[in-house]
């Protein structure tokens, strides 16, 4: 009996000094967590304006009427390819400013803010992924590796699984919304 009271309560102590390391690391995890989800947005975004950038001057040289980007697209193919690309960057800049929305939501909570950390962490390392992917398949397709049929899968699929990480997020967000 004194056996089974002493385990109960080395597990208790355990127990309090598991939960006393938990609450006073969690701020640190979390910290150092946003600052890599900060660096994921970055990168996103400094390839976001080398597109925009490449895009644009691909336009210019367009304009002052480089032979190759001439016979290769019209004008208006090349400011599509502008717009696509600033759409990018603001769909992408629209989709981080939820995160902060939600994190600021959830800042006393930190059950509801592991949830919006791991779906934005989600969605951040499916986008790299996707992104890693998408050169890949182009390199495999222009060697002749894929067909086009693989490569239009596999683009899908990939923009699937994006579109499942923002809509997870915009469940996050407008459940904060009905209830506050």
């Amino acid at each position: 009996m004194k056996i089974l009271i002493t385990l109960i309560l080395a597990g208790f102590v355990i127990y309090l000094i598991a939960k006393i390391c938990l609450y006073i690391y969690r701020p640190f995890f979390i910290s150092k967590t946003l600052n890599k989800m900060h660096t994921q947005y970055s990168k996103l975004i400094a390839v976001a304006n080398k597109e925009v950038e490449r895009c644009s001057n691909d336009y210019e040289k367009w304009k002052s009427g480089d032979s190759v980007l001439v016979d290769m697209y019209s004008e208006g193919q090349c400011k599509n390819a502008i717009k696509g690309a600033l759409e990018w960057k603001n769909h992408e800049q629209e989709v981080y400013e939820k995160f902060i929305r939600l994190r600021e939501r959830s800042a006393g909570n930190y059950k509801k803010l592991g949830e919006t950390i791991s779906a934005c962490m989600t969605y951040l390392n499916l986008r790299e992924k996707v992104s890693q992917t998408r050169v890949t398949d182009m390199q495999a397709f222009s060697a002749g590796a894929i067909t086009f049929a693989e490569f239009e899968a596999s683009t899908n699929e990939g923009r699937i699984m994006i579109e499942e990480g923002e809509r997870r997020l915009d469940v996050l967000l407008n459940g904060y919304l009905s209830r506050g």
